[in-house]
């Protein structure tokens, strides 16, 4: 590649990164505002590891998922950041929608998801924290998956991403009960009451390991 072929190849990947970026970033605000406590006095103030640790994993299953919508071929500039906004909102809706309800699904256990906040914010609690945090990096990785395959028109793009990403959670959710009913313990009462962080590290481990399964079997996914 001579130089000249670099320099038109910078300029039409470099805008795609700084989409990718203000994704990311619009993403931790996102996050920030919608939390049922003050972020930055649990992470700056109180030290909460729990809460830094479901943040951080927040935003690499966002970045992880953002990979899969960088285009894999060159269609022009304008098209391909099109293409890469329209990725990116729907990265961070399906994110957030994924968060809420596997706060409602693989914590099953807990009635109210305000009962997890209150677990990552009074108890800090690591092994709530690598549940919660897993199954957004378990999402993150399903979603590359299926954004890396192509649709022929933007409605059809929509929709297929929607469905196997419901798919995706559908497996997730799935194997989040099978996992807490086949464990030789109470899993239950490891991580909500005893708040053993061993327990929510294999729990979260399981969740991840689900995702990179889905993300093999969705990678290229399409309806078309």
């Amino acid at each position: 590649m001579n130089p000249l072929q670099t320099l038109i190849k910078l300029t039409e990947v470099l805008p795609l990164f700084g989409l990718a970026l203000l994704a990311l970033y619009g993403n931790k605000l996102l996050h920030a505002k919608n939390s049922f406590f003050n972020l930055k006095e649990e992470l700056t103030e109180k030290n909460n590891s729990a809460v830094g640790l479901v943040l951080v994993c927040y935003l690499i299953g966002v970045a992880i998922a953002l990979i899969g919508a960088f285009p894999s071929k060159s269609e022009g500039l304008m098209l391909n950041s099109f293409n890469m906004c329209l990725n990116a909102v729907l990265i961070t809706v399906l994110m957030k929608a994924s968060f809420l309800l596997n706060k409602r699904v693989t914590l099953f256990w807990f009635k109210e998801p305000q009962e997890i906040e209150t677990e990552l914010k009074e108890q800090q609690s690591l092994g709530t924290a690598y549940v919660v945090g897993a199954s957004s990096l378990a999402t993150g990785i399903m979603l590359a998956g299926v954004l890396s395959g192509e649709s022929d028109s933007i409605w059809h793009a929509i929709r297929d991403t929607v469905v196997f990403w419901a798919l995706g959670q559908g497996l997730l959710c799935c194997g989040s009960h099978l996992f807490a009913k086949f464990v030789h313990y109470d899993i239950k009462g490891a991580i909500e009451k005893d708040n053993n962080a061993a327990s929510g590290i294999s729990f979260g481990g399981f969740l991840v390991a689900l995702g990179i399964v889905a993300y093999a079997g969705l990678q290229g996914a399409t309806s078309n």
